[in-house]
């Protein structure tokens, strides 16, 4: 089972008495250390190791019901079996400035950016940030708290688990999402997993390229399968205020976890679909929820938007795991994929993400099956690599036919999507880079079905070089040995 890193409690350095590095979150400052008392890499790693992995048992509430367990439970899909890591994977960080110019712990309020010539400015900016992100969570410094803990009749045991600002949402002993809670209320500006970063850079990028669908220009309709923690509905709807953002969730408890233990007490539940009510653009901008099974949700909005009671769809997302870690096995063929496509406008994308693993593993012969279904219903796919190569993200766009764009192949390529990515991230503000996310995006080749074969998006290389073959999503054996993974076949 491929499994994201652990989440241990993070490690302490000590560099000399008036320089300390530490992960935990808020103001970093540290003396200006000099050449001679400043670590080397291999102090940094043979006190990290001297540590080992630091174990911390759950704490409950108080009148709650105990169980045995541990709160560092990976999140994992069916390909690399759970195993705790003997050495922590902290990183050692220090700031060259001192103090905090945040005005809360990860807060962005009253911020300005640091002048380009600000070096330990924007190497302080640049750790707080980081904060705010998966590292972030990973090595935050806290005592685990179990603030949720109910059982679903679709995804056994759901819980939501509090690492200081930090709320994870686990099915069983799968993490399935993050957000960052600061007095009751989520922040709506983070999106901690990297995958939902490039989940998020792919589906604006793409609208900003396509033109006519726009979020920032148009608004537009975002449907998103599978509610999660609600954080990435929540930032789109944040950051394109125009756009509705409707969620579909089969699960009442997770909706019940998320309303009062992920910060979005607010999020509306909606009585239905598109076209519940025959009126065009029924529902209003914002995040809304409407509950029930995918398919049928998926197939009533098709046919809402076939009779024009509702506009199509620029994008929707596909990011719905049950607590085994899989994917609903209706929700990844090709019926269901043909469905998104009677939903979605000329030009828009069907984002999905799925566990990833090495060559030849069970997940990454699912990632080829289902590019092969999305290519058949939807159009051509493009794949991005995540940070953490636990995931990967998939997008199809759906094929234009007023001759907009390359007709040979409508795909973007990685300068388009770098340079849309990052001009978004400046107008809007994001925490992170956009165009980072979608620099390495791969064209996927099927061959009619044939093969599946990735190769570096809008880049001419020769078909034979044996470089060509070794490049795309999958993830290393060598990151697979490095994280004690142990793989099934």
């Amino acid at each position: 089972r491929a499994q994201r890193p652990v989440r241990t409690s993070p490690t302490t350095l000590t560099l000399s008495a008036s320089s300390p590095v530490s992960s935990s979150a808020g103001a970093m400052s540290c003396a200006t250390p000099s050449r001679a008392s400043n670590p080397t890499l291999d102090d940094v790693r043979s006190r990290i190791a001297s540590r080992g992995a630091i174990r911390s048992t759950l704490v409950r509430p108080a009148g709650s019901a105990a169980f045995a367990g541990t709160v560092s439970m990976p999140r994992v899909s069916s390909d690399v079996a759970p195993r705790r890591c003997s050495v922590p994977r902290a990183r050692a960080r220090w700031a060259l400035v001192a103090g905090s110019n945040r005005t809360a712990e990860g807060s962005s309020e009253g911020r300005s950016a640091p002048k380009w010539w600000d070096v330990g400015g924007r190497l302080n900016d640049a750790v707080q940030r980081d904060q705010r992100s998966e590292h972030g969570y990973l090595e935050h410094e806290s005592t685990p708290v179990v603030l949720f803990d109910k059982r679903s009749n679709f995804n056994g045991r759901v819980r939501v688990v509090a690492h200081g600002p930090w709320r994870s949402l686990r099915f069983n002993d799968v993490e399935q999402g993050l957000t960052y809670v600061q007095d009751g209320e989520a922040d709506t500006e983070v999106l901690g997993y990297f995958y939902i970063r490039t989940m998020a850079a792919a589906a604006a990028a793409m609208c900003r390229l396509d033109g006519n669908l726009d979020l920032t220009q148009r608004g537009g309709r975002v449907v998103c399968i599978g509610l999660g923690t609600g954080a990435l509905p929540a930032f789109i709807a944040r950051k394109f205020p125009a756009a509705v953002v409707e969620v579909c969730e089969i699960d009442p408890v997770v909706l019940e976890a998320v309303r009062n233990f992920h910060g979005l007490p607010k999020l509306p539940k909606l009585p239905g679909p598109w076209g519940d009510k025959p009126v065009p653009g029924n529902l209003p901008p914002g995040v809304g929820v409407s509950m029930g099974d995918a398919g049928e949700f998926m197939e009533r909005a098709a046919r809402a938007v076939e009779r024009g009671d509702a506009p199509a769809a620029s994008v929707v997302c596909l990011d719905a795991f049950d607590g085994d870690g899989e994917v609903p096995s209706h929700l990844s063929s090709r019926d269901f994929f043909a469905k998104c496509d009677r939903v979605l406008a000329p030009g828009g994308c069907l984002i999905v993400n799925l566990f990833n693993g090495p060559e030849g593993s069970k997940q990454r012969r699912r990632i080829e099956d289902v590019a092969l279904n999305l290519e058949a219903a939807v159009g051509l796919v493009t794949t991005f690599p995540v940070e953490f190569p636990v995931n990967v993200v998939l997008a199809a766009r759906k094929e234009r036919t007023d001759g907009f764009g390359d007709q040979e192949d409508p795909r973007f390529t990685r300068k388009e999507l770098k340079t849309a990515g990052r001009e978004l991230s400046k107008e809007l503000g994001f925490e992170w880079d956009a165009g980072d996310m979608l620099m390495k995006a791969y064209w996927v080749e099927t061959d009619g079905g044939a093969s599946f074969k990735e190769r570096p998006a809008g880049l001419s290389l020769n078909p034979l070089s044996g470089f060509v073959n070794r490049m795309g999503t999958t993830m290393s054996d060598e990151w697979v040995e490095e994280n004690n993974k142990e793989v099934y076949y």
